[in-house]
């Protein structure tokens, strides 16, 4: 069989990737000798792109493409962005009509440099949208462009007559009602949603109007782990980090505290510059008072490659805790390893609170967008131990942490053992997935051979 894998990004956010490395190995457990290609979401160029951006994904052992539609600024501003970002839009809606009027015969219309990720389209069995997305909307233009692009790739499948699973996505809010039904539009199409969290399911049913009979709720792929390290693996892993980055760990130390944290520029409250420096300031101070009062050795762990300079302003901000700032660009295995050496966990970014989960180390979470925030995590963790961001205070986070050190023991049981059955059900549920596509793929070629004659589909050779 074909797959291809729709959506993915590239190796500096460790959670997608980490999806990415899964749904591979669940593919190919569940069909050996498959053929995947993976089209990426948001960048463009030929080939691979600048070579440090996807390193891991070459290492996969799939084909990757660029994006025909990618980030609108990728981070740059001015006129030259916006002529780029123009011509990238007027691009996309080429290709989209090419393949909206000839399917699988637009190829020759088709942009040369575009041109394998179209074949890819064409010849996958099932396209699926890569689990770890999170689909929504906060109102406006520049928001109904991040959902035109989000399922750009999937509209052209559905032109190509492709079935589609959506496969761990978060959805919602969304807000506008050009995004609400280009979206929902989409989505009625595809043959499967599958969801990661309760809140997502409520809003593809009633928001979006999706048949609750093709929702299914499966929890994030970034859980699932083929094996189950030891904790003697952990404090490998982080000696070995600690080493190659010239840091000693502190045998004095009570306890092992790690913290993750990102930039958020809180969308639906405004003054995002002076909630995100409290924010900085709330993590600052409480790295001081777990030094102090806990005798905690407190790592700072950037979980994708841009949370490094928050990293960093917060250790500038800490008078006396001295955390340890680790910079490497790690595994998702170094990850995981690295936060399942730490007593309690304090994580921003969802999938650095996942990754720690699917360790066994419990987890303070500060949820920033609440449906991946606040649906999975309390799939594994009592619902008291998740923040909302934009209502941080420094006695709030410092009373859940108190309570999360002082009960860690039964609090790490409890997350093994839910842990332990997302893993299972993941394996059941993915497999059953796969299972009923290729029983109606199996059908409709039967099907296809006993009506020899019929009318050409859009997925015919160009």
């Amino acid at each position: 069989m074909r797959f291809a894998i729709l959506n993915m990004s590239d190796d500096s956010n460790k959670g997608d990737l980490a999806i990415l490395e899964n749904t591979i190995l669940l593919l190919r457990r569940a069909c050996p000798g498959a053929e995947i290609e993976v089209l990426n979401a948001d960048y463009a160029g030929g080939g691979d792109g600048p070579s440090k951006m996807f390193e891991h994904v070459r290492g996969l052992g799939v084909a990757h493409h660029q994006a025909i539609f990618p980030r609108v600024f990728d981070g740059r501003r001015g006129p030259a962005a916006m002529a780029s970002a123009l011509w990238n839009l007027a691009v996309s809606l080429w290709v989209l009509a090419a393949v909206r009027a000839l399917g699988g015969r637009a190829g020759r219309l088709i942009p040369r440099r575009h041109r394998p990720a179209f074949e890819a389209l064409r010849s996958a069995d099932l396209a699926i949208l890569k689990g770890g997305s999170y689909l929504y909307s906060y109102g406006g233009t520049a928001q109904l462009l991040f959902v035109y692009r989000m399922v750009h790739q999937s509209l052209l499948a559905l032109c190509l007559g492709k079935r589609i699973v959506a496969l761990g996505h978060s959805v919602g809010p969304v807000v506008g009602r050009p995004a609400r039904w280009l979206l929902g539009a989409c989505m009625r199409r595809f043959e499967r949603v599958v969801v990661r969290e309760e809140i997502s399911r409520r809003c593809v049913r009633d928001e979006l109007r999706i048949d609750p009979a093709r929702i299914e709720l499966l929890p994030d792929l970034a859980f699932w782990r083929p094996e189950s390290p030891t904790g003697q693996d952990d404090d490998r892993i982080l000696h070995d980090v600690l080493n190659r980055e010239g840091v000693e760990v502190d045998g004095a130390a009570a306890v092992r505290i790690g913290l993750t944290a990102r930039h958020w520029h809180f969308p639906l409250q405004g003054d995002g510059a002076g909630r995100f420096d409290a924010y900085l300031t709330i993590l600052a101070n409480t790295i001081d008072r777990l030094a102090g009062q806990r005798g905690a050795q407190v790592f700072l762990m950037p979980h994708a490659a841009e949370d490094l300079p928050v990293s960093r302003e917060i250790a500038r901000r800490v008078r006396q805790g001295r955390p340890v700032v680790l910079s490497g660009d790690y595994t998702t295995v170094e990850l995981r390893g690295l936060y399942g050496a730490m007593d309690l966990f304090v994580g921003t970014r969802i999938h650095s609170n996942i990754f720690a989960l699917s360790a066994g180390t419990p987890v303070v979470a500060i949820a920033y967008e609440i449906p991946k925030g606040f649906g999975i995590i309390s799939m594994i963790e009592p619902r008291e131990f998740i923040l909302d961001i934009a209502e941080l205070t420094e006695e709030r986070l410092w009373d859940v942490i108190s309570a999360g050190l002082a009960d860690r023991e039964t609090l790490a049981a409890g997350v093994r053992a839910s842990v332990r059955r997302a893993n299972d059900e993941i394996d059941q549920r993915f497999s059953a997935l796969l299972g009923r596509h290729r029983r109606e793929t199996a059908e409709g070629e039967s099907g296809s051979l006993s009506g020899a004659g019929g009318k050409e589909t859009g997925d015919e050779a160009g």
